[in-house]
């Protein structure tokens, strides 16, 4: 697996419009910057066998805004200066998910190496498990895959991301096996 230097070329106004580069986040005078979610083009390379060439999946990954806000809460007051609005919605941004959020380039980037299941919105969830201290951490990474308008391409939506509220059960997928699907555009049954 190797990641592309390269930055996505869409050439259709729907892709174009998932191609987020979210500006820096300020608040109170500390500068958040959102810079490693910016679009970008990730290379996955199946291996060959015997019978069978080796696979390139070439994968526009995108971040949503929901990696690193949460829900504005439904009553109560909440500090308005942490409004993150993303044309769709607007949430607030979230210190300790930002944080967590820079670990995700990495987690994507190593999709085939990790455990993936089937979760309950017809999307997927991978688990980063320890964190660099050995410390336990449940942080679960929710996306979507589905076949590009550019051809030979796969759009890897990464939907959210949080420290785990419940235990993932769904039925284990492949990431390689995500990936073949959305490409052929055919739905893995959960």
């Amino acid at each position: 697996m190797t990641e592309q230097a390269t930055t996505p070329q869409v050439p259709n106004s729907e892709e174009t419009k998932l191609l987020i580069k979210f500006p820096a986040f300020r608040h109170a005078g500390t500068v958040y910057d959102l810079s490693h979610l910016d679009p970008s083009v990730v290379q996955y390379i199946q291996p060959g066998t015997d019978t069978v060439a080796a696979k390139v999946y070439n994968v526009n990954v995108i971040y949503t805004q929901h990696c690193f806000t949460r829900d504005i809460p439904r009553s109560g007051a909440y500090d308005q200066t942490l409004a993150h609005k993303d044309g769709k919605e607007v949430r607030l941004f979230d210190g300790g998910r930002w944080e967590l959020s820079k670990r995700q380039p990495g987690i994507v980037r190593a999709l085939t190496e990790r455990t993936c299941r089937h979760a309950k919105e017809n999307n997927f969830v991978t688990v980063e498990a320890a964190t660099e201290d050995g410390d336990v951490l449940e942080y679960d990474i929710f996306f979507v895959a589905s076949k590009a308008m550019r051809p030979g391409f796969i759009n890897l939506i990464i939907q959210s991301a949080y420290l785990r509220e419940q235990k993932q059960t769904g039925k284990r997928v492949s990431f390689l096996t995500i990936l073949f699907s959305a490409l052929s555009g055919k739905k893995l049954r959960s």
